[in-house]
């Protein structure tokens, strides 16, 4: 455990000092650490095998060793499979993401509005006032399909 340590961490301060910008920087260096990530849970994953040896019900507790093994090997594959992947997640997600937080953004209250008013996402902009009338029973019709209620 201590050489994945040495093996994730010795390529870190030459990261830094490369002349490539920040957010690359910041970039290679999650990468790297996704390796933190895969040693965190081996570590989890020896604990658990010692505590499974020492218990009267073994298999029990390697049961979730196992779990432990596959969520290693997968975070693993993960971590090597991401640089290849850094092409389609700037063409994709980034973009995609971009649009959900732009979205959201148009969905706020403007500050001189109402703040208990409906606000529509139809894009009129106009916000409904909210009217607090009491509950109102709903109609047979729309109760279809439900039995008796």
């Amino acid at each position: 455990m201590a050489l994945d340590l040495v093996i994730v961490a010795l390529p870190l301060p030459t990261i830094w000092t490369l002349q490539m910008p920040l957010r690359r920087k910041i970039g290679v260096s999650f990468l790297f650490s996704l390796g933190l990530r895969t040693i965190g849970i081996m570590a989890w994953r020896i604990q658990s095998t010692v505590q499974a040896i020492k218990s009267s019900g073994v298999l029990y507790h390697l049961y979730f060793t196992t779990i432990q093994s596959h969520l290693e090997i997968w975070l693993g594959i993960i971590g090597a499979s991401l640089p290849k992947l850094a092409p389609i997640a700037s063409k994709l997600v980034v973009p995609a993401f971009s649009r959900f937080l732009s979205s959201r953004r148009k969905l706020a209250v403007p500050s001189g509005s109402d703040k208990n008013a409906i606000r529509t996402i139809s894009g009129s902009g106009d916000d409904v006032p909210l009217q607090r009338t009491g509950f109102s029973r709903l109609d047979g019709k729309s109760l279809v399909g439900f039995g008796d209620v």
